[in-house]
């Protein structure tokens, strides 16, 4: 009886730690499996958001046109300003300088009589319009420019933001919400933490707020030592020892799967994405070898891949069981059975993928029965927003932006590749 009752007490001590998850960054209302905890802890770091009294972070509370430019104004430095051009901005205004700096820089224009309405909530197309500008004046802005059509709303996108909404899209900074683009869409502080992440990542040089590059490319063009073409994203500032070897899907470029792969790197992994005859993984199931060999120095390597790619990665690890350590199936296919016994493998499924249905992963889980396998599937997703590669014909359609889907797969991904390196 004695021993029932501690256990019963052992598992109500155990039960706050298995009910609730993980919190992100103290926060208490920022669960550490939210898709945004990622981007909320990177803002943070970085000094680009704050949270509220009591622990709060809000990430369902709107972010104001005065709180947008205030953290741009932190972000350049907090420079000189002058005085106020808008006869809504009182002197002595926590926000005052922001704004004023903001107007002097071209960044924003006002809303119209003078007025700049500091407490209105800034919309996403406004927000991207000040990020175009900002990155623009900085050098940064680049010249790619993504395609508004698909989206049912793009002919509600204001003309002054139709190029900065390419733009972001183009750049993958911004996706849409229930397949729409919502420009007239009040921005949640959540989504401002995410876009602030992706723009500090992406745009400024690649880097974090403060300069720092967190990964670089390298593109190796095939000779007679390579047989095809290559991109090689490494950390900098750190040598890796650890090793990620992706095959893109059928018929998909290798280069466009940046986002995911360039998250990766700045972790700290070093990661190959070979090029495949047609963009056809099964025409050379052994592309990464090559690459490999040039990097002694990395003492595990991991195949990962997505769609077709994920199935080759299996032919690959099948032919080569002794190079690699572990196994990412992006919502892939099963090329062979994974016979390891306890061999770690991650698998995703996004629950709207029509390319690789819910039967085909079903069968891609009972191939992997021998393996010690961890599978997420991530509500709402689809196939193609694991990529950069745009809309796939075949794939359903999602009910989840694309921030948040590679949010939860780059998360996923690095927890794994802790566990077991």
């Amino acid at each position: 009886m004695k021993k029932r009752i501690l256990s019963l007490l052992l598992i109500l001590a155990l039960l706050p730690a298995l009910s609730l998850p993980v919190l992100a960054d103290s926060y208490n209302d920022v669960l550490g499996d939210a898709w945004y905890a990622g981007a909320v802890s990177y803002v943070s770091d970085h000094g680009l958001m704050t949270g509220f009294g009591n622990g709060r972070f809000a990430p369902e509370g709107t972010v104001t046109r005065a709180q947008m430019v205030q953290i741009l104004y932190a972000m350049e430095g907090k420079p000189e300003a002058g005085g106020s051009s808008f006869t809504d901005v009182p002197e002595g205004a926590w926000y005052g300088d922001a704004v004023n700096w903001a107007s002097a820089s071209g960044l924003v224009a006002g809303t119209g009589s003078g007025r700049f309405t500091p407490d209105d909530p800034v919309t996403r197309e406004q927000l991207i319009a000040v990020l175009y500008r900002y990155a623009d004046q900085k050098g940064s802005a680049g010249t790619i420019s993504g395609d508004l059509g698909s989206f049912p709303d793009a002919g509600n996108v204001s003309g002054y933001a139709v190029q900065p909404m390419q733009w972001a899209v183009g750049n993958v900074l911004l996706a849409g919400i229930d397949g729409n683009l919502k420009p007239q869409g009040a921005v949640t502080r959540a989504q401002m933490a995410v876009i602030l992440k992706a723009f500090c990542e992406k745009i400024l040089s690649a880097g974090a707020p403060d300069g720092s590059v967190t990964y670089e490319v390298e593109t190796i063009d095939h000779n007679t030592r390579y047989p095809t073409d290559a991109i090689i994203y490494k950390p900098v500032g750190m040598e890796p020892e650890v090793g990620v070897v992706f095959y893109a899907g059928n018929p998909v470029d290798y280069r466009d799967y940046g986002t995911l792969l360039t998250a990766i790197a700045s972790a700290g992994y070093l990661v190959i994405s070979p090029e495949f005859p047609l963009d056809t993984a099964a025409l050379n199931v052994i592309a990464g070898e090559e690459y490999m060999k040039q990097y002694p120095e990395i003492r595990e390597w991991f195949l990962a891949g997505h769609s077709h790619g994920g199935g080759v990665s299996t032919v690959e690890l099948a032919l080569r069981p002794e190079m690699f350590k572990g196994l990412i199936l992006i919502d892939s296919i099963i090329g062979v059975p994974v016979t390891q016994e306890g061999f770690p493998v991650l698998t995703f499924h996004a629950t709207e993928d029509l390319a690789v249905p819910g039967y085909q992963h079903a069968i891609l889980m009972e191939e992997l029965a021998a393996a010690d396998t961890t599978e997420v599937v991530i509500e709402g997703g689809n196939h193609a927003q694991f990529g950069d590669y745009g809309i796939q014909f075949n794939d359903g359609v999602a009910k989840i932006s694309k921030e948040e889907q590679l949010e939860i797969t780059i998360r996923e991904i690095l927890k794994f590749l802790k566990k077991y390196q």
